[in-house]
């Protein structure tokens, strides 16, 4: 359970200066071992967690060998029908994850939205970065003047879901630190996230929010991994447009990880993009509507402008044939991210 603050002059004044909307149309993104490993957790199906055999403690090992797992208020009883409901939709809350911290590595530094290290935000500014429409009435029957009455209130509990179960997520394992011609393993046994609700006569008016001490060591030799991104990014519908959210957040990892420059880190082995971006292939309508779906969600991260280019395929894939679904998955794309994604 989190445990809230008591809104002081000191909070008040930062919640004031707070945006409500976005003031760029970029947001930079942390992007470090821990976001890669988070973004696999949140993704991943319950099926793929596991138990620890003397806790009974579930986990899950990444792909980069880190080891995540959610507090007992999570997992209990019932750890895959708790965490289905917990990650009710996990491309949303992937979303919430990377505009929370965008948000802290833009204000952190900054005095007048920072507090020891902590940046405030309010919930409201999760769901503007989302592209999220208020909901509006006429003042009176007839009337052509309208009024706010702010964001809906099923999308402002799922932020409020999302920071909470954010925040519950631990991450053990190691990352590297280069420095020079000196390499350090750093281990890790941290949260992802510290939040800390601000109440105001006991309802929630903002957050405090941090990542945990992980993000220590590359602050302290100046490490600083920042992927840039248009905001249309964070407009994608995260039911409907589940498939290009996915292919977007690993692709956005991968240019960060090897650059942008050179075929090999634009050419791409669909089956493998998929495996990357958590896309499980629907073997049983392979051709007939995954393959159509796949490709149209690359060609929506081009009208986004997240790709400079629109997809190619390199590789020749005969669809008049039967069972050409495995060319297609064996097939090589072209994927050239937009200058700006930098």
């Amino acid at each position: 359970m989190l445990q809230p603050l008591s809104l002081v002059d000191e909070h008040a004044d930062v919640l004031l200066n707070l945006p409500r909307s976005p003031v760029a149309p970029f947001l930079s993104l942390p992007n470090y071992a821990e976001d890669m490993a988070i973004r696999e957790a949140i993704l991943g199906k319950a099926t793929q967690w596991s138990l620890q055999e003397q806790t009974a403690q579930p986990y899950y090992r990444t792909s980069n060998d880190f080891s995540i797992s959610l507090d007992a208020a999570t997992a209990l009883p019932s750890f895959s029908k708790s965490l289905a409901r917990a990650v009710s939709q996990p491309e949303g809350t992937l979303m919430t994850a990377r505009i929370l911290l965008g948000l802290w590595a833009s204000r952190h530094h900054d005095p007048h939205l920072s507090f020891n290290g902590r940046v405030m935000i309010h919930h409201d500014e999760i769901l503007s970065w989302r592209g999220v429409q208020k909901h509006h009435r006429r003042a009176y029957a007839g009337s052509q003047k309208h009024f706010s009455d702010g964001y809906p209130w099923k999308q402002r509990q799922q932020v409020q879901q999302d920071l909470v179960l954010l925040s519950r997520y631990h991450l053990r394992g190691q990352h590297i630190i280069r420095s020079g011609s000196n390499v350090q393993s750093v281990v890790i046994d941290a949260p992802y996230l510290v939040l800390t609700p601000i109440e105001k006569q006991g309802k929630v008016v903002g957050y405090l929010i941090a990542p945990g001490s992980w993000i220590s060591s590359y602050e302290a030799h100046q490490m600083n991994f920042l992927a840039c991104v248009p905001y249309q990014l964070f407009h994608l519908n995260p039911r409907n447009d589940y498939l290009a959210v996915r292919l977007t957040f690993y692709l956005i990892e991968h240019w960060r990880r090897h650059g942008h420059e050179g075929s090999a880190h634009t050419s791409f082995c669909m089956a493998s993009l998929l495996s990357s971006s958590m896309i499980a292939i629907d073997k049983a309508n392979l051709t007939s509507r995954f393959v159509p779906r796949v490709e149209a969600a690359l060609q929506k991260l081009y009208s986004i402008h997240f790709l400079e280019e629109p997809p190619r395929i390199l590789s020749i894939v005969d669809r008049t044939k039967a069972y050409w679904g495995k060319d297609w998955l064996a097939s090589s794309w072209q994927l050239v991210p937009a200058q700006d994604n930098q």
